[in-house]
């Protein structure tokens, strides 16, 4: 949810007035209006050599989820990947802590900071068109978030589980006759409320969703935590399931899985809970990043999974994944950004600035997000500062 509200209001009272209905769509979350200009281009190519007759090139965008819940981030062991040949990146910083600012960025080749939510440039499908392949938008999620501008779009009704929802759409695709796809899914993951995420009788974690009704106190956070934790684990066994239906397809595939952002769980001495709050922090900014290939991606882009793997412990961040997917589909374009990085070809240094936008027109820099309420500094008192925001995101 946006939280620059009066800003928003301002816009929309301007575009109106001045006849560009089409700035409404940076301004509202939920916006009836397609800002994206058709002929928009990335001036992508493929680069010389051969390629594979059959290639599949999958980004899965994950809601809700913070890289420390992982099992292979410190978190609790049941709450993993099973594909034990996929990377995972633990220290991926988010551009935003809602959903509505975060997928238009992470598809895009801007950097957090900029003064529309959605702008009137392609995403980065249209690179992969330009490129030869079919692309495809399968989601769960509304159209209006990142105004996607896939050949193929998809927008199906959201069930119990991701794998419910969305897997028989992506079976149907796989099985289509384009020899070269791009499938981006956009999934509900553990969005709140987490009982809502996953099927209580075969969690790992028994919780009482019954006190998820209020807001958390000290009393009642322990179910809220083993209630996320269930569906951070069911985000991971959707991400499985696409990996294993992708395999199953045959050819050369790749698979990237991120979160949009985090999630806040009376961390710290602010008490405050859930995401897309007045200011971002470590928590609702810190995501996971999952990379699997085929066995035949990987035979001939060795050199560039052995540096994907290298690379697994760097400082990440959102604006690294667009650039590392096109890098690992060889395809050269246009982007005029210095501070994104295709992970598969290189190291980001150590002590980069990973920006995260606070509000539309302002960023601040995620890693000083860790240097403030230091863990630890939690309080008797009851839950103060704590915002659930409708409608989600």
């Amino acid at each position: 949810m946006l939280r620059a509200w009066p800003l928003n209001v301002i816009s929309i009272a301007a575009a109106s007035a001045i006849g560009r209905d089409e700035f409404i769509s940076t301004a509202l979350p939920y916006a009836p209006i397609n800002p994206r200009s058709a002929s928009a281009s990335w001036g992508a190519s493929r680069l010389p050599g051969a390629h594979p007759h059959s290639e599949t090139y999958v980004l899965i965008i994950g809601e809700s989820v913070r890289a420390d819940r992982l099992g292979g981030c410190g978190g609790q062991e049941q709450v993993a990947i099973s594909h034990q040949d996929a990377i995972i990146y633990c220290d991926v910083t988010s551009g935003s802590s809602s959903t509505h600012t975060s997928v238009p960025l992470l598809v895009s080749r801007e950097m957090p900071g900029g003064a529309f939510r959605v702008s009137k440039d392609a995403t980065f499908m249209k690179a992969f068109e330009e490129a030869g392949f079919h692309t495809y938008w399968l989601a769960v999620q509304e159209r209006g978030i990142a105004w996607p501008d896939a050949n193929t779009e998809m927008f199906v009704a959201a069930k119990k589980t991701d794998r419910e929802s969305l897997l028989p759409s992506l079976i149907s695709v796989l099985a289509q006759d384009s020899p070269k796809k791009l499938i981006v899914v956009h999934a509900y993951g553990a969005h709140f409320s987490y009982c809502d995420r996953y099927e209580p009788a075969t969690a790992a974690f028994q919780a009482d969703c019954s006190k998820l009704a209020e807001l958390p106190n000290d009393s009642t956070l322990p179910d809220f935590i083993r209630a996320y934790d269930n569906a951070v684990a069911e985000s991971l066994r959707f991400v499985d399931a696409v990996i294993s239906e992708v395999a199953q397809a045959g050819g050369s595939s790749f698979v990237m899985y991120t979160a949009d952002h985090g999630e806040n769980l009376l961390d710290d001495g602010r008490r405050l809970f859930q995401h897309a709050l007045k200011d971002p922090t470590r928590w609702d900014t810190t995501v996971p990043a999952v990379i699997w290939a085929s066995d035949e991606w990987r035979v001939h882009n060795s050199e560039r999974w052995e540096q994907l793997r290298a690379n697994h412990g760097a400082t990440a961040m959102h604006a690294d994944l667009v650039p590392t997917l096109l890098g690992s589909a060889a395809i050269r374009y246009v982007d005029e950004r210095q501070a994104a990085f295709d992970l598969g070809a290189m190291s980001p240094p150590a002590d980069r600035t990973r920006w995260v936008m606070r509000r539309l027109g302002e960023k601040v820099d995620g890693d000083q997000l860790r240097q403030v309420h230091p863990a630890g500094n939690r309080r008797s008192s009851p839950v103060v500062g704590v915002v659930v925001l409708q409608p989600p995101g």
